[in-house]
């Protein structure tokens, strides 16, 4: 008689096979992620991955928003951390996230923002990371700038950041990227961002 499996059941066991994929891609890289290699790690059957995720997109999709959520952990205490004031605190988190979790780094920008808006798991992940980036900025403007400025203060320090680290992935592999000096320059243009918002003529929200 086969087995009936509760919610938990099959939850935990996704999230065996996210690890089992997670482990693959820190050894091998995308290329060595497939749902055959998945089910080989936890020693079942090829077929068993698809009973708890349709396609190989499906698990990676998983894998992606698990990273998201792992990152925004990170930036939520390091925002927590510095919640008297501005800080590099945020963007040093962000850089030690990526150099610490290479291959889930690279994963996560995976998708172009038009999938990735496909899937309200996803969705949450990334908001609640940017959620981080946001209080952030918010606190290095000082209150004093609308809304809108902030919003694009927070783009700005994103895009940055993630420039930052997809140049250094192009030229050297990420577990090699210089992250003090990152670190360092993340420091910098977020000072740098505010500081000309700062002295910008105030727009209406």
């Amino acid at each position: 008689m086969p087995q009936i499996l509760t919610d938990e059941d099959i939850a935990n066991f996704r999230s065996r096979l996210c690890h089992a994929a997670e482990a693959l891609l820190a050894e091998g890289g995308r290329g060595a992620l497939s749902m055959r290699a998945v089910a080989a790690r936890l020693g079942v059957s090829p077929m068993t991955p698809y009973r708890y995720f349709e396609s190989k997109q499906a698990l990676v999709t998983a894998l992606q928003v698990r990273a998201f959520e792992r990152l925004a952990k990170a930036l939520e205490t390091a925002d927590s951390a510095s919640a008297s004031g501005a800080s590099n605190a945020v963007g040093e988190a962000y850089v030690a996230f990526a150099s610490e979790h290479p291959s889930a780094y690279r994963l996560m920008f995976e998708l172009p923002p038009s999938d990735q808006r496909a899937d309200p798991a996803l969705v949450s992940a990334v908001s609640r990371a940017r959620a981080s980036m946001f209080r952030n900025a918010e606190r290095a403007l000082g209150g004093v700038r609308p809304p809108s400025d902030t919003q694009l203060a927070e783009v700005l320090f994103w895009a940055m950041l993630h420039g930052m680290l997809a140049l250094e992935i192009t030229s050297k592999p990420l577990q090699a990227i210089d992250s003090e000096r990152l670190r360092a320059a993340a420091g910098r243009a977020l000072a740098t961002i505010c500081r000309g918002l700062a002295h910008s003529q105030p727009k209406s929200c």
